[in-house]
């Protein structure tokens, strides 16, 4: 009684509070009350098809309902019918408190007689006439021009029935037709969606959606493909169902079904929500039987199998008013239109569509299958074995019409959109809905490898869904397409493939000016490399650790914008492939012989890692990939130089035929040494030595001895390596040589396990043999006996990374050397 004494409905984007005083009853025609099709004397009225009937009882005389806008219309228009007996209507109006001026019409004969016209308080007087239900006579049409925020409309009831002992007033009520008014801003926006859910380029289109259990999962429109993304621990019930999610809050409503029975008691009416950025689940209604003033009817069911949506900043909640067995209540299935504060407590809430749920008499009409809502029309269906009730409606939240598709909305049938107002049915199968009642051809849902099993058919989907991802945060300009930043969507390979030792996601990119903005997620490089702007040539490193544990290769690209131009040019990029491995690997970037301008401003470093060997090139410093990591660094542009300085270099053949190098140079702390590089054409350059700086002397003299050099004409220099693995070569040296002795023979060359060393003694003695790696780090050593003339010793090489060597044999007379190369 209390609801149907004050109900909600919803006018386009604005909210009608209807309030009955006196108690005025509904009236009703069998099974049906309310929305009946008694009356049918319309004509030139304001009303079509279904009215709503009240039936005045004995006393009191007179009664009223008012119903108040929840913000100011225009031009508000309604019909009373069936006026007759005595009776008499009145209607006022405000607009604020300021009253309206009312014009009342009789549509009819003249049963009516219309007094005040033009004023606050306009009235219709019938005459001691009954008029039948078919006929317009006892018809007035009520216009009220201009701004209106509430209506009331005052019954007065004048005519005594004497029955036997019995006087009672007339009690054949009267009926209400539709109300219309214009509303200036209806607030039922197109692609509401898009702003918030519109996917980056490449990537595809999602929507949410669960089968008949406790998973959410993002379903890819296209593919078919569910992602697992929550679970409802099953609190109240053990399937979920009315999903609607929010993309502006990133909040997903829903209840839970399968409560446990009671007998004509309607227990399941809870309203949830699971926030998808504190990854929580929290109750939102604890009860919409007695939220608000009035409350929600549950009807028998409770809030089971019905269907949610959410649009423009509120939720739409599908309540079925059918009993889904007997089929004989005679209850609509209604949509109701929840409100929310700033703050996400639910507040108002109205109706916005109601159908019957079954005709009362044992056959569905409407048993829900779910809806969705676009462009500010809802377009639901009905699922029920019985053909004739599988239909879809589309219904204008605006002006209140209807269509209806006879189709194939098949039992479990459930219904979602994506971004672009494209709208699916969803089983076991994903299919484009033709927005005629058809589907496109089907393709069968499948789940991704780390998603749980998809169990037979859909409990529900919902609205267009976007995931987190990570994103890089260098400033806007290094992202210049909106659609196309760098952005990596999470896969289910995110342990086994990653920068650093943690994956972490954002909706959008946390745009910084220093690259901090995910600072929390960029932990690949523990110390930047210091970008050299001083003018001249070196090559800039920059080491990157590195998860690839996925069976295959993956790419490790790097930007460096050296240029300082707020853009990472394909130009600046360098691509390696990463190998797999089981364990963090330090990957190596290298920038070789750039220039850097003296005054060029800091400027910022862009690292990705994505699966596959091929996946990425130096062009691809921004877009979409469905796996791997970014991070974005601040660099710093040091003027100051390579802090090793060479003073003198120099190169020339010794007396045995080997090539010497001299050099002079002047470190600090933070230098490392000096690679030695040998080339034949200046193009290729192999390294064949390393001299570690003096620590004990700033300005030293530096000699190394090149015992197997070419024959013809060579080429030297000097690689100086600073600590933070930053470098810059020296000038080059040349030499001719017209015949090369060798010292020392080694085969077979390259060696993958035992090889042999030979080579020609002068006197006999002992000795040591040292094999050290590129880095002159000893890696084996042993004291050999030598004899004049030919010496043969063998060499296990079978524990030695692959790489090349260097063999050294001392004697008083000479060294001997020549490279190893282990596969």
């Amino acid at each position: 009684a209390a609801m149907a004494q004050t109900q909600y409905f919803g006018l386009s984007g604005n909210t009608i509070t209807f309030t009955n005083t006196n108690t005025l009853p509904i009236g009703n025609s069998g099974a049906f009350y309310a929305d009946i099709t008694t009356h049918t004397g319309e004509g030139s009225s304001f009303g079509v098809g279904e009215d709503v009937k009240f039936m005045p009882a004995a006393d009191p005389a007179t009664y009223s309902m008012t119903f108040t806008y929840q913000t100011a219309v225009q031009d508000v228009k309604f019909s009373v019918y069936d006026i007759d007996r005595l009776q008499r209507i009145t209607v006022t109006a405000l607009d604020g408190v300021t009253a309206k001026n009312i014009t009342m019409a009789i549509v009819g004969g003249a049963v009516l007689t219309i007094t005040g016209n033009g004023t606050p308080s306009a009235n219709a007087k019938a005459t001691d006439v009954s008029v039948a239900v078919t006929s317009t006579d006892g018809t007035a049409n009520v216009t009220i021009s201009g701004s209106v925020t509430s209506v009331t409309i005052t019954v007065a009831e004048t005519k005594i029935v004497t029955s036997g002992s019995a006087s009672n007033r007339e009690d054949g009520g009267f009926y209400l037709s539709d109300i219309s008014a214009c509303i200036l801003n209806p607030s039922f926006p197109t692609n509401y969606y898009q702003p918030y859910t519109e996917p980056f380029t490449g990537q595809p289109a999602y929507f949410l959606a669960n089968p008949q259990n406790l998973h959410v999962y993002m379903v890819n429109a296209s593919t078919g493909v569910a992602d697992y993304i929550f679970t409802d621990p099953g609190v109240g019930g053990n399937k979920m169902n009315s999903l609607a999610y929010d993309p502006v809050n990133k909040w997903l409503y829903y209840v839970m079904d399968n409560q446990p029975a009671v007998l004509n008691t309607p227990i399941n009416r809870k309203l949830k929500k699971y926030d998808f950025n504190t990854e929580t689940i929290s109750d939102v209604i604890t009860d919409l039987y007695s939220f608000g003033i009035s409350g929600i009817p549950t009807f028998i069911q409770g809030i089971e199998f019905g269907g949610a949506a959410f649009y423009n900043g509120s939720l739409y909640l599908g309540v079925e008013g059918s009993d889904g067995s007997n089929y004989n209540t005679g209850a609509e299935s209604v949509i109701w239109k929840i409100d929310f504060d700033g703050s996400g407590n639910a507040t108002t809430y109205s109706q916005v569509f109601g159908t019957p749920g079954d005709n009362g008499a044992g056959s569905p009409r409407h048993d829900w299958g779910d809806f969705v809502i676009k462009d500010g029309i809802i377009i639901t269906h009905a699922t029920n074995p019985n053909s004739a009730s599988n239909s879809y409606t589309h219904y204008n939240l605006q002006t209140g019409t209807a269509t209806t598709y006879n189709g194939n909305a098949e039992t479990a049938g459930q219904m979602g959109q994506t971004w672009n107002g494209n709208i699916y049915r969803i089983k076991n199968a994903v299919a484009l809905y033709n927005n005629d009642g058809t589907i496109g051809a089907q393709t069968t849902i499948t789940t991704t490898s780390c998603s749980p099993a998809w169990s037979p058919n859909a409990g529900d989907a919902s609205d267009p869904f976007k995931p987190k991802c990570d994103f890089g945060d260098a400033p806007a300009t290094y992202d210049p397409v909106t659609l196309s930043p760098a952005v990596h969507q999470q896969n289910c390979n995110t342990s086994i493939l990653r920068i650093g030792a943690s994956w972490d996601r954002e909706w959008s990119k946390n745009t910084s000016a220093d690259a901090s903005g995910d600072a929390a997620d960029e932990d690949g490089i523990s110390t930047v490399t210091n970008m050299v702007s001083d003018g001249n040539a070196y090559n800039h490193v920059q080491e990157v650790t590195v998860l690839n544990n996925t069976g295959s290769a993956a790419t490790l690209a790097g930007w460096l914008d050296y240029n300082a131009n707020g853009v990472f040019d394909a130009s600046e990029g360098v691509v390696v492939s990463v190998p797999s491995n089981a364990s963090p690997q330090t990957i190596t970037l290298g920038w070789i012989g750039i220039t850097v301008p003296v005054s060029t401003p800091n400027s910022f470093l862009r690292i990705r890692l994505v699966s596959g060997s091929t996946a990425m090139t130096a062009n691809n410093p921004t877009g979409w990939y469905d796996d791997g990591e970014v991070e974005d660094y601040p660099v710093v542009s040091s003027a100051t130089p390579l802090d090793i300085k060479l003073i003198d270099f120099n190169a020339f053949v010794t007396q045995n035929k080997n090539v010497q190098l001299n050099w002079k140079a002047i470190t600090d702390e933070d230098a490392s040494g000096f690679e030695i590089q040998r080339s034949k054409d200046q193009d290729s350059w192999e390294n064949i030595g390393w001299k570690n700086k003096n620590e004990l002397l700033i300005n030293t003299d530096y000699s190394f001895i090149d015992q197997q050099p070419l024959e013809g004409r060579s080429y030297y220099r000097l690689k100086m390596v600073e600590k933070s693995g930053s470098s810059k070569y020296s000038n080059t040296k040349w030499i001719w040589l017209n015949q090369v002795k060798k010292n020392i023979t080694i085969a077979p060359n390259p060696v993958t396990d035992i090889t042999t060393v030979s080579f020609t003694g002068i006197n006999a003695g002992t000795t040591k043999m040292n094999i050290r790696n590129m880095n002159g780090q000893v890696m084996s050593s042993r004291i050999i006996i030598i004899k004049p003339g030919e010496n043969r010793y063998t060499v296990d090489a079978s524990s030695f990374a692959p790489g090349i060597y260097i063999i050294e044999i001392f004697t008083p007379e000479k060294t001997y050397t020549n490279k190893m190369t282990v596969y």
